[in-house]
């Protein structure tokens, strides 16, 4: 792990190649997949020795890596009685 005051830079430039490396036109057919709960389990870590706040906003449930929910629809059944 990082420490969040020591390592600004690395965190900085992290983010930043976060944005090349998701933004790829072959990307566009694949299914979105979120990894929310690791994202926040990180953060969690990382803000454990200064503490802070972080915020949110999501529109799709995280299906990928910890804190994945599984979908409640059963795509047999739709069109049934």
């Amino acid at each position: 792990m990082l420490n969040l005051r020591d390592d600004r830079e690395r965190i900085d430039a992290l983010l930043d190649k976060l944005i090349t490396m998701y933004h790829v036109e072959s990307r566009k057919n694949l299914p979105l997949q979120t990894c929310t709960g690791a994202a926040m389990h990180a953060c969690k870590n990382l803000l454990a020795d200064d503490g802070g706040r972080v915020m949110v906003f999501s529109t799709n449930v995280c299906s990928k890596g910890a804190g994945m929910l599984k979908s409640r629809d059963d795509p047999k059944l739709y069109n049934t009685d």
